[in-house]
């Protein structure tokens, strides 16, 4: 899913993830993966590291040299926009799907 064109996806950006996918394609992972690839690189990035891969924010800080501040202020601006883009219960799955204990 990630790979297919998205570049006309972009222009639409302010509108819900759902409303842009077409209904076939929105399987619930879909949806997550859709929303997440719309993050900024970096950004995505550090959210992939911390929650897919399961990296404490001290690891993600050192990999990318960057502060542990900096790794916490990116990951709550990725969920306040997943949160933003996601609709209420799809939300919540990307957050039971990508379950993070720190």
């Amino acid at each position: 899913l990630l790979s297919r064109g998205l570049g006309d996806v972009y222009k639409r950006q302010g509108m819900p993830v759902a409303e842009i996918m077409h209904e076939d394609e929105q399987t619930e992972i879909d949806v997550l993966y859709f929303a997440i690839n719309q993050l900024p690189p970096e950004r995505r990035r550090i959210f992939m590291m911390v929650y897919a891969e399961g990296k404490k924010y001290k690891e993600v800080a050192e990999h990318l040299q960057i502060s542990i501040n900096t790794v916490r202020t990116q990951l709550s601006r990725s969920l306040k926009f997943l949160r933003e883009k996601l609709e209420g219960h799809m939300f919540t799955i990307l957050l039971l799907y990508f379950r993070k204990s720190e």
